[in-house]
């Protein structure tokens, strides 16, 4: 059976998103900026109306008049909250696979749970999006070692040992769809 890799043109609308979202378009929307030519105030006017254009072809903003801008349900979730704050922490990223910190941080001022605490609002939006209960208290005893410091294979000693010894039936390399045995 051959796998189809996923279309990278996919990552578009993605993209879109996080210039969005780093840009702060919707809070500057929300905040009564809504033509495209104060929008682009710090950005390429043109690029950054292609880029608008592509959210609501999406269904994510809207364009009532051209080059004028709104928020829809949609945009509304990169407004600062819970939502917005989750979307700008991913532009952190490569930060965290380069360094082994998070870097939540670079981007708010503080890190994550010390965010929620100084934002009960946000908390709330937090644990509601994570279900009955909420947020645990953060676990002061957790602590991020440096890069340099990890194993190659760091969560190689977390294997079930039942895992830990499989091999295809009949040994040699495990055909795509078939059982290993395990023990």
């Amino acid at each position: 059976m051959r796998v189809t890799p996923p279309s990278f043109s996919d990552f578009q609308t993605v993209w879109c998103v996080h210039v969005a979202a780093r840009l702060r378009i919707a809070e500057r929307i929300d905040a009564g900026t809504v033509r495209i030519e104060d929008l682009a105030a710090d950005a390429d006017e043109r690029a950054l109306h292609a880029v608008l254009g592509r959210l609501v072809a999406e269904g994510i903003f809207e364009e009532p008049s051209p080059g004028c801008f709104a928020l829809n349900d949609a945009a509304r979730e990169l407004l600062l909250g819970i939502g917005g704050r989750f979307t700008l922490a991913w532009s952190t990223l490569e930060d965290y696979v380069r360094t082994g910190r998070p870097a939540y941080a670079d981007a708010f001022g503080r890190p994550f749970w010390e965010d929620l605490a100084a934002h009960p609002e946000i908390a709330a939006q937090f644990d509601h999006l994570i279900g009955p209960g909420g947020h645990p208290p953060p676990d002061p005893q957790f602590a991020h070692r440096d890069a340099a410091a990890r194993r190659p294979h760091r969560h190689a000693d977390r294997v079930p040992r039942a895992y830990a010894t499989c091999r295809p039936r009949g040994g040699g390399r495990q055909p795509p769809g078939r059982r290993a045995i395990c023990g």
